[in-house]
């Protein structure tokens, strides 16, 4: 085979999918001034003989499109095609690549606009709470005992999202406190906030259920089920009846703050003081 072309149309739709990050470092490749890119476009299945991963089976077209392709920076792309490429077998780099793209596809690609940010939760909550036709849990008997949220983070084996909690922890305080929204709910007798936190109890239920059906080995990979999470409520608040006009961005924004919330209130994932799943 000879040396690889890649189209300019496949390293675009490449660059875009993987949202400026190493799929597997998750380093920035290039800051928003920069003209030039550090990242670089690693093969799957390694284009010609003697490359890592190559398979003579494999058809060239397929080689060399996005499909096949893993952006990574220079160090990872050295670790997984020279250094320690045993490591990193075809089904290891694509299950990457699909992770990394999910994540990044759950990202909202602007900042959140505090003055929008606001209202429009106030609006997905409302939906979310009116929706829920689930029948409630105890939500209690997921006792909240002191634990340090990193700790809870590295305990539910979360990578990709360890950035997002972190960054979105800061905004409770719209949920929460005397101006908060679950607060200011639960006085004037509006929605309850235990209806969102069981809505998201039993869609982590779910996600477990369907790794222990497909046989999962433990422990489970807690961005796949954050981003079940993320996704199974999206479409829910998204198709719910009379749900106002809000963009993508927006909505992803109010979703990781509740989310976030649910997290750290202990009604989403385990609390690394007791155990579990």
């Amino acid at each position: 085979m000879a040396k690889a072309y890649i189209s300019t149309s496949q390293q675009k739709l490449l660059h875009v999918k993987s949202g400026n990050k190493c799929a597997i470092c998750k380093i920035t490749l290039a800051e928003i001034e920069a003209v030039i890119s550090q990242g670089e476009n690693a093969h799957i299945y390694g284009e010609n003989p003697g490359a890592a991963r190559y398979d003579a089976s494999q058809d060239e077209g397929f080689v060399n499109s996005e499909e096949n392709l893993i952006y990574v920076c220079p160090n990872c792309h050295n670790n997984i095609d020279n250094v320690t490429p045993h490591n990193y077998p075809p089904e290891r780099l694509f299950e990457l690549k699909r992770e990394h793209e999910d994540f990044v596809r759950a990202l909202p690609q602007s900042l959140p606009d505090n003055e929008k940010i606001s209202t429009y939760l106030s609006e997905v909550i409302i939906s979310l709470s009116s929706i829920d036709d689930k029948p409630l849990s105890d939500i209690y008997d997921r006792s909240y005992l002191a634990y340090e949220i990193q700790d809870k983070i590295d305990y539910n084996n979360i990578k990709h999202y360890n950035d997002t909690i972190n960054e979105y922890k800061v905004f409770q305080y719209y949920l929460h406190g005397e101006k908060g929204l679950y607060d200011i709910a639960l006085k004037e007798g509006g929605f309850d906030k235990l209806k969102i936190y069981n809505r998201i109890l039993h869609v982590y239920m779910e996600t477990l259920e369907g790794f222990q059906k497909k046989g999962t080995q433990l422990p489970y990979n807690g961005d796949s089920i954050y981003f079940d999470g993320f996704t199974k409520i999206f479409e829910i608040i998204k198709n719910s009846k009379g749900f106002p006009e809000i963009n993508d961005d927006d909505l992803m924004h109010c979703l990781h703050i509740i989310l976030v919330d649910a997290f750290i209130e202990c009604k989403w994932f385990e609390n690394p003081m007791i155990g579990g799943t």
